[in-house]
């Protein structure tokens, strides 16, 4: 379902925030025990302690839960206010900062099991890959190419399309040996010195390849 529409949220009068974050947690919790299918909305609103009425107040559906849960989960690990925080710092502080989010966020038990659970439900639940993406990856992405793309704009300006150069600086830590031993051994932990100097190195690696001018 990549159609360019998010799945409906309801509007209206605010939720709690309590009750908002019980109902994310909750739903975050059931996908993975249980899967995305064999999830209802009658589980989610139990396990959050709140009723159908105000469940369906604030989603339309399991979809936009579902949506919801992704979009949380990025946002622990690269908040709106890092990406803000770019416009005033120079690539290499902005992309370490980037980066160091990036990798927990790759290798973090949830989100690698909600990986897994979407690789498992895509063959009968389709469109959840594309609900995945929008409120994921596709949010990061942009983030990250307006932040290049400005880079080149002020002057520091590399050998390659700024799509490209943020497609080769994401592949430096989703292609990973450390994202890899994470994907495949389940509770495989990474030292936060090993993860920091990794980091380090792929900014490295980036900036002298595609940025010279970047200091």
């Amino acid at each position: 379902m990549i159609s360019g529409q998010n799945p409906v949220v309801r509007r209206g009068r605010p939720l709690d925030p309590a009750k908002m974050a019980a109902i994310v947690e909750a739903a975050g919790c059931l996908f993975l025990e249980q899967g995305f299918r064999a999830t209802s909305m009658d589980q989610i609103a139990r396990a959050a302690g709140v009723s159908k009425l105000t469940l369906y107040h604030r989603f339309a559906d399991k979809d936009a839960l579902f949506a919801a849960v992704v979009q949380h989960k990025c946002q622990q690990y690269l908040p709106d206010d890092l990406f803000a925080g770019f416009d005033h710092a120079p690539p290499r502080a902005a992309l370490t900062t980037f980066g160091q989010g990036f990798l927990r966020l790759l290798t973090g038990a949830e989100s690698l099991g909600m990986y897994r659970m979407l690789l498992a439900e895509t063959t009968h639940t389709p469109h959840l890959a594309g609900l995945f993406y929008q409120a994921g990856p596709m949010r990061v992405k942009a983030a990250l190419l307006e932040k290049i793309t400005l880079w080149q704009e002020q002057g520091m300006f590399g050998d390659i399309s700024p799509v490209m150069a943020r497609d080769f600086f994401i592949a430096l830590f989703s292609g990973s040996d450390l994202h890899m031993k994470a994907m495949l051994h389940v509770g495989f932990f990474i030292d936060t010195d090993v993860a920091d100097a990794y980091v380090a190195q792929a900014v490295d690696f980036f900036l002298g390849r595609f940025f010279p001018q970047s200091g």
